[in-house]
């Protein structure tokens, strides 16, 4: 037999093996094998009326590529450090795709539709949301996300977590009504618990219909609940807000659930500082890590924190608190964007 036949003949075999291991790979390793292909979605309705402190998500990227991995992530922690809160995550598409397995698994986790003309109706961004103001807006979806996040506390009570929000340890039940600081005189949209009905809710629904803004980012989301918990709380000049007695609610601090600023975000993807990170959280709640400030702000001696790998900070920390997530799913995202 000739050398070129035999060359032929082991590059054939060479071939089959790799799509032997390729074939092994997808069947046994693919993050996304077993999901659910496409689940439709019960609407919200008033059956969540008589649950007690539930905790909500919102998600207004009606996306076909199924929820964000750091969605994932975030529901499966709240479900498991809260397994007496039922956890509510509202989509605004009728149906969901590529759903993981070990989120259906969660009992206390509920995955519901809005339809958003009539759930505004009555309330007071009916004719702001009916005037297409919010929709046609620069930041549309995270203009909706804020509509949706204050109304829908407002009218069930409960907890609201952003996607980028890590719930690291549980809150006391004596934790009823509070909003978080970012800084000292700055208010946070992406963390708060509100009974149902609170006035500092009703304050900031009127207040954005009248303030609305679609143009200026954070406008209808921190500023607006900064100004109205300034209003609400009757500060007459107190720069940080964590000493005002405001009725019926706490203000935490930053450590609370920023413990960094949001222009630090870029320290969560390097390496060097885990065990700044790590000791600084320690007390802390919830970890919100700003993932939408990451565009702008990147730092010029980062490793390119656009790219997830295993041994960044963020990446541990989620090992760690959402340990499903990061099996099934983060491990295979290492060297993509988050």
């Amino acid at each position: 037999m000739s050398k070129v036949c035999l060359h032929q003949k082991s590059l054939k075999w060479l071939i089959l093996l790799l799509l032997v291991i390729f074939i092994y790979h997808c069947n046994h390793h693919h993050p996304f094998k077993n999901q659910e292909s496409s689940k439709s979605l019960p609407l919200l309705a008033n059956d969540f009326l008589g649950i007690e402190n539930p905790v909500f998500f919102v998600e207004t990227n009606s996306s076909e590529t199924g929820l964000k991995p750091r969605l994932v992530c975030a529901i499966e922690r709240v479900a498991n450090l809260y397994p007496n809160r039922d956890i509510i995550v509202i989509l605004s598409q009728v149906k969901i795709h590529g759903l993981p397995p070990f989120l259906s698994d969660l009992k206390n986790v509920h995955f519901r539709s809005i339809d958003i003309d009539a759930f505004v109706q009555g309330s007071a961004v009916e004719h702001l949301w009916k005037s297409g103001k919010v929709k046609s807006s620069i930041w549309s979806l995270s203009n909706i996300s804020n509509v949706l996040r204050f109304l829908v506390v407002f009218k069930f009570g409960g907890l609201y977590l952003d996607h980028d929000v890590i719930a690291l340890r549980p809150i006391s039940e004596a934790e009823t009504n509070f909003v978080c600081l970012v800084q000292s005189n700055r208010v946070a949209s992406a963390v708060f618990q509100l009974r149902k009905g609170h006035p500092l809710l009703k304050l900031t629904l009127e207040r954005m219909a009248q303030t609305f803004r679609g143009d200026l980012w954070g406008h209808n989301g921190p500023d607006l609940l900064t100004k109205a918990t300034n209003e609400y709380c009757a500060n007459q000049g107190l720069q940080n807000l964590s000493q005002l007695h405001c009725p019926d609610l706490k203000i935490q601090s930053p450590q609370f659930a920023t413990p960094f600023q949001c222009p630090e975000y870029a320290k969560f993807y390097q390496p060097k500082y885990d065990s700044k990170i790590q000791s600084t959280i320690a007390q802390s709640h919830f970890l919100h890590y700003c993932n939408k400030k990451r565009t702008g702000t990147q730092d010029p001696n980062a490793t390119d924190p656009y790219i997830m790998r295993s041994n960044q900070p963020l990446y541990r920390i989620m090992k760690e608190a959402c340990p499903m997530t990061e099996e099934n799913i983060l491990r295979f995202q290492v060297g993509r964007k988050y």
